[in-house]
């Protein structure tokens, strides 16, 4: 009889998986990360989240004061819902125009130079100028770059009252704006 050659069985190699102990330390590991980063990553999606609303409302300023110098004419930013001036609903949006009559207020003739919608999330923006109640209604910009009233705050503030976390737009007496960061919640200081 012939002998039959045997071939050797195979010796396991182990398999390039995981184990299930190295699963669950993995996981383990993960929602430690996940509950330290966490909280961070959400303080900063919302810093960055208020930082660009006051960034839009201080470039939209910006673009009235320069216009009005250009144009050689007022140019007023207002509180607007649906592209019409309406109010002191700030967090509602508002345009800027140029005010061609020069009677103060937005007619339905003025077509808007910008406009902004709604702010996103529980975000709110206050108003206040001197001798207004209530807030302002419209920041104008004269042909000098000089915005009368002198003296308009905006305070934008979301549901956080930690340190530095809202941002308040002043408007100096030379119409130039410019964001510093304040507390919430809080009204504007004039």
């Amino acid at each position: 009889m012939v002998p039959i050659p045997t071939t050797p069985r195979p010796v396991h190699a182990p398999s390039p998986g995981f184990t299930l102990i190295e699963l669950m330390l993995g996981l383990t590991i993960l929602g430690i990360l996940l509950g330290v980063a966490g909280p961070a990553f959400l303080e900063a999606q919302r810093n960055v989240a208020i930082s660009g609303q006051a960034n839009d409302l201080h470039a939209d300023l910006a673009l009235a004061r320069s216009e009005a110098v250009k144009r050689n004419q007022a140019v007023m930013l207002c509180a607007s819902v649906n592209q019409t001036c309406s109010g002191l609903t700030w967090a509602q949006g508002w345009m800027v125009f140029a005010d061609a009559n020069g009677n103060g207020a937005w007619d339905p003739t003025e077509v808007p130079l910008k406009t902004r919608g709604p702010l996103g999330g529980a975000t709110t923006l206050v108003s206040v100028g001197h001798l207004v109640a209530g807030g302002v209604a419209y920041v104008p910009y004269y042909p000098s770059g000089v915005s009368r009233p002198a003296g308009v705050d905006f305070v934008l503030c979301d549901a956080r009252t930690t340190p530095n976390a809202g941002r308040e737009i002043e408007i100096n007496v030379t119409g130039r704006p410019s964001v510093v960061r304040v507390t919430c919640p809080m009204t504007p200081s004039l």
